[in-house]
């Protein structure tokens, strides 16, 4: 009932909740954050997931674009340089977009860095949410991925 507004919290509540969630008061009664729509996000492994891991995936996207938000207010963030892929098989986009990056034909030293390079947004999912792969989408004109820490550096590389 506190999370959907229906009604406040009194202040004891107010305080134990700061204390245990380790967050300022003034996080919890901020705007309300915009969420990715579970039609807008491409997500990796979305059968082995519950509705409730998809939906602590949302929010994980939302608190993301948020903290996005903060630094992009006060850093220079590389803008997005993605082609437009649609109509093409898997195969085909990767192919264009290694020309387009112009990575060649070699293995790729560190995924993350060169999605962050190229424009994309990535972090990392709470530990918690091992059935949750990965998972990507678009906010207006940056792209989000979203990676789990708890696997191997192949998998991960694949995920990315």
């Amino acid at each position: 009932m506190y999370e959907h507004g229906d009604i406040d919290p009194p202040e004891k509540s107010r305080k134990r909740l700061t204390e245990a969630l380790r967050f300022p008061e003034s996080f919890f009664f901020g705007d309300d954050l915009h969420e990715p729509t579970v039609d807008g996000v491409s997500f990796r492994g979305l059968a082995s997931m519950t509705s409730g891991q998809r939906d602590m995936s949302l929010a994980t996207g939302s608190l993301a674009m948020e903290i996005d938000r903060w630094i992009s207010e006060r850093f220079r963030l590389p803008l997005p340089d993605l082609p437009c892929m649609r109509g093409f098989q898997p195969e085909e986009a990767a192919d264009a977009l290694r020309t387009h990056w112009g990575l060649g034909e070699k293995p790729c030293p560190n995924m993350v860095h060169i999605l962050e390079v190229h424009g994309v947004r990535v972090f990392s999912l709470p530990r918690d949410s091992k059935s949750v792969h990965a998972f990507s989408f678009w906010c207006e004109r940056e792209p989000f991925v979203f990676l789990t820490t708890d696997t191997s550096g192949e998998k991960g590389r694949f995920d990315a």
